[in-house]
């Protein structure tokens, strides 16, 4: 099962849940406001507790006490996962090239600022790049085909940290490592093929069944 919160105008929150098994719609709410409270009674009262199996959801802190109350096993989305880390290292990734622009002023007092700009713009396509190509290595963790696999595969990704952009290993030390289970669920033993590691079906459906127009009106919040 998942569960999609979409944020829409006008301040009205949308909760959606949806079957990955059977591939189809389970419930819905519209509500002026969000809180765990309306969360898990929506879930209570469209879910009954002997389907409760396992859940996905996105990384908003208060589902994963939901979830624990309600009696699912809580698959966090790595989807949103790689989205929350990128939008983490985008202000990291100007800061740094605010640093290198200041030391260009600093050591060449005399260069010209088109070339200023140019030196700026293959300096941020050097990190997007680097940084791009860490992301699909830390990613490949989700493409083992078991969870011991998965395993051995967060230990050769802390042995090789330390070559990582020192930007990814904040975030990965303090937002990943300390809670990695909760990414790997779907690679236990009694889940695996039956639960999925994202959410994209519930994307998909969104996508197949919303006007261009209903599409820009609803967004996930971060």
């Amino acid at each position: 099962m998942e569960l999609q919160l979409e944020l829409k105008l006008s301040d009205m929150f949308r909760l959606e849940l949806f079957d990955i098994i059977n591939n189809m719609p389970v419930a819905c709410l519209i509500s002026e406001k969000e809180t765990s409270k309306i969360v898990e009674d929506f879930i209570d009262i469209s879910i009954p507790l002997k389907h409760r199996k396992a859940i996905i959801t996105d990384l908003k802190e208060d589902y994963e006490q939901v979830m624990r109350k309600l009696g699912f096993v809580h698959q966090h989305c790595t989807f949103h996962l790689i989205k929350n880390m990128t939008t983490n290292l985008k202000p990291k990734i100007t800061e740094e090239l605010d640093k290198y622009e200041a030391e260009l002023r600093k050591t060449q007092p005399k260069i010209s600022e088109y070339k200023i700009k140019k030196m700026r713009k293959n300096k941020k396509e050097e990190m997007s790049n680097e940084i791009k190509i860490y992301v699909g290595l830390f990613y490949e963790l989700f493409h083992q085909q078991s969870f011991d696999k998965a395993i051995r595969y967060i230990y050769l990704l802390k042995q090789e940290l330390t070559n990582f952009p020192m930007m990814m290993q904040d975030y990965l030390n303090k937002n990943f490592f300390p809670v990695y289970r909760k990414y790997l669920i779907f690679l236990e033993k009694s889940f695996i093929g039956k639960l999925e590691s994202t959410n994209n079906k519930l994307e998909n459906y969104f996508g197949n069944t919303l006007d261009k127009q209903t599409k820009r009106i609803y967004r996930t919040p971060e």
